[in-house]
């Protein structure tokens, strides 16, 4: 009885050792996951901004991220602080549970996204065009 008493206990740290590897490598992965998706959208929310057509630079500062929740905010500042707005966001507040938005909410800007109101810079858009690059901006970032 006691030879199994001591086989069951060995058995039983094995499994812990094994769980607690598991565990470990399971919060190494979320993290990557979480550096990858960052980086990812750092980067299509720089190219939605570089996209973005100037005339007094507006439209280009009015991009808001989010998450949860769809931005309701506008700025009347013309400052290109919208990308260093959209990284700080990504860095402190983006989660893999949560979606995200990044939201342009001057009436102009749907115009511009969809009715071809800056035929010259954005003629397909701000958003489209980067969109359909979700899956090479990842890869870009996973590899980078």
């Amino acid at each position: 009885m006691g030879r199994r008493g001591r086989g069951a206990t060995s058995a039983n740290r094995g499994g812990e050792m094994i769980e607690r590897q598991i565990e470990n490598f399971s919060a190494k992965a979320q993290e990557k996951v979480l550096k990858i998706f960052k980086k990812s959208v750092i980067d299509l929310t720089s190219d939605i901004i570089s996209d973005t057509p100037v005339d007094t630079g507006r439209l280009k500062n009015n991009w808001f991220p989010s998450v949860g929740t769809v931005s309701t905010e506008t700025t009347e500042a013309t400052a290109n602080e919208a990308g260093d707005r959209a990284e700080n966001f990504a860095n402190s507040e983006l989660t893999l549970d949560k979606t995200f938005y990044f939201t342009n909410n001057l009436p102009y800007a749907f115009r511009i996204e969809f009715e071809g109101w800056s035929k010259v810079k954005a003629p397909q858009g701000m958003v489209r065009r980067n969109s359909i690059r979700w899956k090479q901006i990842v890869k870009r970032a996973a590899n980078g």
